[in-house]
């Protein structure tokens, strides 16, 4: 018997156990391939096509002369997730063909109606075949995901032909029972799934519970629960339990609690304290990080580690129905404020880095150094000099881009309580201020750099009144420090700009009068271009040809002709344009000789 025993067991142990997302998949391939738009047609062709590259691949041809039938016998032979779609994609194909006669124009005659009973039993057929060897092949969860599948295919079937509806009844309630306890575990996607199936199963249940109390027939008993349904939630109950000990256990108490803005929360999620307890260690390390593309790097890890938190905590806050709603809501509000600090500090880490490039760029161009002149002096970490030259307005972008993080934030607010709400919305103003000012500043220099001296002005002014404004919403407020350091230094350089556009425009107007005075000198001494010495005239050596450009023997050539007014007609439309005969340019061209046979010769044709 043990001998017995270890041969029978061979095969279970040699092939794997498989795990496939059999919903998630069709999900998918509906809204891709035509069920989007209720186009069946369009599906059965892409099924057709699919079981066709199956079989090839799988090496399941069934010969090119005499057809024999290659069939997957033995729940062995599934090998791998593809063998599993064999029967799934025959099933949906027959179902495919059944809805489309179901949704053709006209009267659904008795021949559609008994062609679309045969498609939907052969579809059921199929689903029957993937459960059974979903039981002995896959999983607990894909084991499950088939039979809810066979179940729902069934039920769709009695109710098309309006017979059974106790038992259309029963399948759908064993599909809902299934489909309630796969909500409870995997992957926010193939819950999501499971959510949308149960809203398509509700209709149905309420039909037929409907026509069944019109036919005056009783509901039959509750479906039977499944093996694989019990193993599921007793695999559920597990994995609840070892979640709770790994919250004793591996997450500490500095991980449960998280802390924002002044007021502490309770994590009950293990994903959610694992992220929020990376980021956090993250945080701390940063001090070590001298250069500002580490910097940079460590504020991405972090961001993303609070995206990762959010929407675990999302996914979490989903399956509680309770009054503890209000504390998930503070909670999801207190890791998305977290995130936007951490994206408000990355920003101003930007700008400073742009700032210090400018900076180094506008030495460069003084002292007339070429792209390696002052590499020496760049921060470590930071773009060298062969990277795109950076312009004042993507400076401006950056500070628009922390002006609506800002205002994120300020939506915040009125998760936390008044005086720490009071708080974070002074706070937002103030660094509003402070970064509105520090835009317009470099709106003053780009205006100043092209020309635009009283723009640059207007520019400059209105960035020193920002910042007078930052400065004053800023001050008794904790942890603006640093702020308020650069908000005097905008505040001392749009003083500086503003002084600067009033010499630049000044200077110009200067050199702009002195142009006019020089060329009003000139008309008065009777100076003329065309008393001018020349080698010759351009006039009278027309017909001479000289290079456009290039080296030139003679000296440059000067018009001397002045301009003088000739008198124009009024414009007139010419209607008789068709009737004018163009004149012949023939006696401009070469004559040839007209080769003429000898009888045109002798008489003249």
């Amino acid at each position: 018997m043990d001998s017995a025993g270890e041969v029978g067991a061979e095969p279970a142990t040699s092939v794997p156990v498989l795990n496939a997302s059999l919903l998630l998949h069709l999900r998918q391939v509906h809204a891709e391939f035509g069920l989007k738009h209720n186009d069946y047609k369009r599906y059965r062709q892409y099924c057709s096509k699919r079981l066709r590259k199956l079989y090839t691949l799988l090496k399941l041809q069934h010969g090119r002369g005499r057809f024999q039938k290659r069939e997957l016998a033995t729940p062995e032979q599934y090998s791998s997730e593809k063998h599993l779609h064999v029967p799934l994609v025959s099933a949906e194909r027959a179902w495919a063909t059944a809805m489309e006669l179901k949704h053709q124009e006209g009267e659904l005659s008795s021949k559609r109606k008994h062609y679309l009973g045969l498609k939907l039993q052969k579809a059921v057929k199929w689903a029957d075949e993937l459960t059974r060897v979903a039981g002995v092949r896959c999983n607990a969860k894909t084991a499950l995901e088939a039979e809810a599948y066979s179940a729902m295919m069934a039920g769709t079937l009695f109710v098309e032909k309006g017979v059974n509806l106790n038992g259309a009844l029963l399948k759908f309630q064993r599909a809902q029972m299934i489909l309630q306890e796969l909500v409870a575990g995997g992957t926010v996607e193939e819950q999501s799934v499971c959510r949308m199936h149960l809203k398509e199963l509700e209709p149905k249940i309420r039909f037929c519970r409907y026509q069944m109390e019109r036919g005056s027939a009783q509901e039959g008993a509750p479906a039977p629960v499944s093996p694989n349904l019990m193993a599921l939630k007793a695999k559920l109950t597990l994995s609840e339990a070892s979640e709770k000990d790994g919250m004793d256990s591996s997450v500490g108490p500095a991980m449960r609690g998280f802390s924002w803005r002044g007021v502490s929360y309770q994590l009950t999620s293990v994903k959610v304290a694992e992220h929020v307890a990376a980021a956090g260690e993250l945080l701390a390390s940063m001090q070590d990080s001298a250069t500002a593309e580490q910097r940079m790097n460590m504020y991405d890890k972090a961001i993303q580690l609070f995206n990762d938190a959010v929407l675990a905590q999302g996914a979490a806050a989903n399956e509680s129905f309770t009054e503890v709603d209000d504390e998930a809501q503070s909670l999801m509000s207190a890791l998305k404020g977290q995130k936007l600090d951490l994206q408000i500090r990355r920003g101003r880490c930007a700008i400073q880095t742009a700032m210090h490039r400018l900076h180094l760029q506008h030495l460069r161009s003084q002292c007339g150094m070429g792209a390696g002149g002052l590499g020496d002096h760049l921060e470590p970490g930071m773009p060298k000099a062969k990277a795109r030259p950076l312009k004042p307005e993507d400076v401006i972008r950056m500070h628009e881009g922390l002006e609506s993080l800002l205002g994120e934030l300020s939506g915040l607010a009125n998760s936390l309580p008044p005086i720490q709400s009071e708080q974070l919305l002074e706070e937002c103003a103030g660094l509003t201020e402070a970064t509105a000012a520090g835009s317009m500043l470099h709106v003053a220099s780009a205006c100043l750099h092209r020309g635009k001296y009283a723009a640059a002005n207007a520019a400059a002014k209105e960035a020193l009144a920002k910042a007078k404004v930052a400065k004053t919403m800023l001050e008794g407020i904790t942890g603006t420090d640093e702020v308020t350091k650069e908000v005097s230094a905008i505040e001392k350089q749009a003083a500086a700009l503003t002084s600067l556009s009033v010499a630049e425009f000044h200077n110009a107007s200067a050199a702009v009068t002195d142009a006019l005075a020089l060329e009003r000198m000139n008309l008065e001494s009777g100076e003329s271009r065309g008393e001018a010495n020349c080698a010759w005239d351009l006039v009278a050596a027309s017909e001479q040809w000289k290079a456009f450009a290039g080296e030139s023997k003679g000296q440059a050539q000067v018009y001397t002709e002045t301009v003088k007014a000739i008198p124009v007609r009024p414009f007139t439309l010419d209607a008789a344009l068709n009737y004018v005969e163009m004149p012949s340019f023939s006696q401009f061209y070469a004559k040839t000789g007209e080769q003429r046979s000898t009888l045109s010769r002798l008489f003249g044709w």
